[in-house]
């Protein structure tokens, strides 16, 4: 007997899908979600399927994850305590963003808050060119400097977007190289990684996103990941992106704005297969 089992958490209920690869059986089972703590109800959920079924979970080969964990931080608003370093000149832009209104022909409505309010947005004396040569080096006292300000800035993550760092991403690498060694405990994203693409505000916000979540799912993927290897010790644990896939734990981790709305796109997935 071999279990594949696709798991995806909602408000209410925790659904799951479970496939026998040798007899091709399916069964489908639900349990009460646990907002407080969602990997409860997964967990509980598959001990109650071992016992339905008569099986051993230690034959599950692989289980897919569909969370809302990152969806949810977003529209809660309680990601990390997120610090922003840009080139310097750009530390408004976050805020200025395309300068679109959200309701045409309303003056009064404006955009919520930024993530980053204005003293945790941080500035590094540097600039790299459209073709990728760099116009301003980024010098040492740049970078102590901006290890300085992001540790006295008291966040738990931080976003490093630099003009252009896409073409060319080595200031955006050795700000984090120095900045990871003084500060080990902090969540960092580069724009470079997360979003390598022109047009400089969507790349920003997107890495900002990033580094807001890292904290929040970087908590509850340990946590999920320690409890389900003790459970399922033969298991390959994939987590659902917003792309359709599936990605490690690990990789979810780095970049888990990739995670947010991973469940329609898996519904759709699901459908076509």
């Amino acid at each position: 007997m071999s279990w594949i089992i696709g798991v995806d958490v909602g408000g209410t209920f925790t659904d799951f899908h479970v496939h026998d690869d040798e007899s091709g059986a399916m069964h489908i089972h639900k349990t009460p979600s646990t907002p407080d703590n969602p990997a409860t109800a997964v967990l509980r959920g598959l001990e109650e399927l071992a016992q339905a079924m008569g099986g051993d979970l230690a034959a599950v080969s692989r289980l897919s994850h569909g969370t809302t964990i990152a969806t949810n931080a977003m529209l809660q608003r309680r990601g990390g305590k997120v610090a922003l370093l840009v080139t310097e000149g750009f530390r408004d832009l976050l805020e200025i963003g395309r300068q679109i209104r959200p309701h045409m022909f309303s003056f009064q409505q404006d955009h919520p808050a930024p993530l980053v309010p204005r003293e945790r947005r941080l500035e590094a004396a540097e600039r790299v060119l459209y073709d990728g040569t760099v116009h301003r080096p980024l010098r040492a006292e740049a970078i102590a400097r901006a290890v300085a300000e992001v540790r006295d800035s008291g966040a738990d993550c931080l976003a490093i977007c630099l003009i252009f760092g896409f073409i060319n991403p080595d200031h955006e690498q050795q700000l984090r190289h120095a900045i990871q060694t003084a500060l080990p405990d902090l969540h960092i994203s580069i724009a470079s990684e997360v979003q390598p693409e022109f047009r400089e505000y969507e790349r920003l916000s997107t890495t900002v996103l990033n580094a807001y979540l890292q904290p929040v799912m970087a908590s509850y993927l340990s946590e999920f990941e320690d409890r389900v290897g003790k459970m399922m010790p033969n298991a390959a644990l994939g987590i659902n992106q917003s792309a359709g896939g599936l990605m490690t734990p690990a990789r979810a981790r780095q970049l888990p704005i990739r995670t947010a709305l991973s469940g329609p796109a898996a519904g759709v997935v699901g459908a076509i297969d």
